[in-house]
Parts: structure tokens; C-alpha cells; sequence
């Protein structure tokens, strides 16, 4: 995705560039980082919120403390200023919340992460799983966003 960016700059100008890819950051180190952060800022997150934010930004740090940056100031936009959750960071990212997948999943027959259809999903019909979808859509997710999730989760 960002090599692309690369191609695009022309030819002369590129030869005098130094290109840097940078990989995600494991998450240990991302962790530490964003707790640093919020102390510092004085922003209340809990561990769960944290390992969210690391989660739905894939390693990006930057992406990350935009993320909690993002929360904070609506938490504190409320009075008195209100919890910051890990669906708060979900919804910030435009990423469907946990909830709605697992349910989704259980539809399609996917348990705890494993891909072995039991013999419940076996009685989950078409109707079952298109009213399912349709529900998610209406509620504004995007179907590819749900798709790329549910494969992720399994």
C-alpha cells in the first residue's frame, strides 16, 4: 500500500529519497508505550482499552495514540467525564464492536474461534444468516468490514 506512494514520486526526486518501511510494533512494546502516554496525559484507560487500541490499529503506534487521543476528548467532552471502554475505541476506529461479531459468528456456526461448524450452525438456514446481515448493515457497518473481522476472528 505504501510502496505505491513510492512509484508515484518521479524518478529524480526518488534517487535523492531515503525509503523507510516501518513494521508494526509487537505488542508489548505498543503497550508500554500507550500506558506511558496516558499517564503522562492523565488520561484513565484500563488494560482492556489498551490492548484494543493496539488491536484495531495493527501495530501502528501513530495510529494508536490518535485513537486514544480521540477518546479521551469525547470522555471528557461529558460531565463528569466518562469511562473510556473498548467499544468506545472501536467505534472511534470504524472497526464493528466484538459483540456484534461474536453474535454474527455463532449464527454462521464459528465457537470460540475455531472454524468447526457444530451441529446447531447445521440448523442455521440462509433466511437466518441473510437477516443477520442485513440487521448489521442497517446498523452501519460495512459488509466487507464484517467479512475481513469474522475471517480474522477465525
Amino acid at each position: 500500500m505504501y510502496y505505491n506512494y513510492l512509484i508515484r514520486i518521479i524518478e529524480p526526486l526518488a534517487s535523492r529519497c531515503s525509503k523507510f518501511r516501518f513494521t508494526p510494533l509487537n505488542s508489548e512494546a505498543a503497550m508500554s508505550r500507550l500506558a506511558y502516554i496516558a499517564e503522562e496525559e492523565q488520561v484513565d484507560v484500563t488494560k482492556p482499552v489498551l490492548e484494543t487500541l493496539i488491536n484495531v490499529s495493527n501495530g501502528d503506534l501513530r495510529r494508536a495514540i490518535t485513537y486514544l487521543q480521540s477518546a479521551s476528548r469525547l470522555a471528557s467532552a461529558s460531565n463528569p467525564p466518562a469511562p473510556i471502554l473498548p467499544s468506545d475505541i472501536q467505534e472511534i476506529a470504524g472497526v464493528i464492536p466484538d459483540k456484534v461479531i461474536n453474535d454474527f459468528a455463532t449464527v454462521l456456526g464459528i465457537e470460540d474461534g475455531a472454524m468447526d461448524v457444530d451441529s446447531n450452525a447445521r440448523k442455521t438456514d440462509f433466511p437466518t444468516i441473510q437477516k443477520n446481515v442485513k440487521m448489521i448493515v442497517r446498523e452501519g457497518y460495512a459488509a466487507t468490514q464484517l467479512l475481513s473481522q469474522v475471517y480474522s476472528c477465525s
